[in-house]
């Protein structure tokens, strides 16, 4: 089956997100543009895991739907969204910052697992908690941002 998908998605735990980015909020905006899968962004913030646990329930397999799909509005009055089913795959993204040769590199990796138990496992690493997603940084001020970055990247080295 094809779907049109959006996997790169941040929760509103992440810096420089709308605080709309709901569950609901973005399974609206996904009905208004045609999206049937959309990644859930940030499963390595602890908050926002507890809200994809509460509001979330299996349907296909590796992916997930709102318990409460009465919840969606659509976000623009004028347009009629599609009424087509909205599924949610759950993702996080690692964004790993590093200087090599005096050059700041920057990559960015997706992650995409199956089910809660993946995601729990991956978030019980002491290292990807502490350097996961950006989310998890996402109150702190810059420099205490960058304070642990670094030292989760020297604990990665070893």
């Amino acid at each position: 089956m094809d779907y049109i998908a959006d996997l790169h998605i941040h929760s509103p735990y992440s810096r420089a997100t709308s605080p709309q980015s709901t569950l609901a909020g973005l399974a609206g905006w996904a009905r208004v543009k045609g999206i049937q899968v959309i990644g859930t962004g940030d499963f390595t913030h602890p908050g926002w895991f507890g809200c994809l646990k509460e509001a979330l329930e299996p349907a296909e397999p590796g992916l997930f739907k709102l318990k409460n799909e009465a919840a969606i509005v659509s976000p623009l009055a004028e347009v009629r969204p599609s009424a087509a089913p909205v599924r949610f795959l759950l993702s996080a993204e690692i964004s790993s910052i590093y200087k090599r040769h005096g050059v700041v590199r920057k990559v960015h990796n997706l992650l995409y697992v199956p089910d809660f138990a993946s995601a729990e496992r991956l978030n019980a690493r002491e290292i990807l908690t502490l350097h996961a997603s950006h989310a998890s940084l996402a109150s702190m001020p810059a420099e205490v941002a960058a304070l642990i970055d670094r030292a989760a990247t020297a604990l990665a080295k070893g």
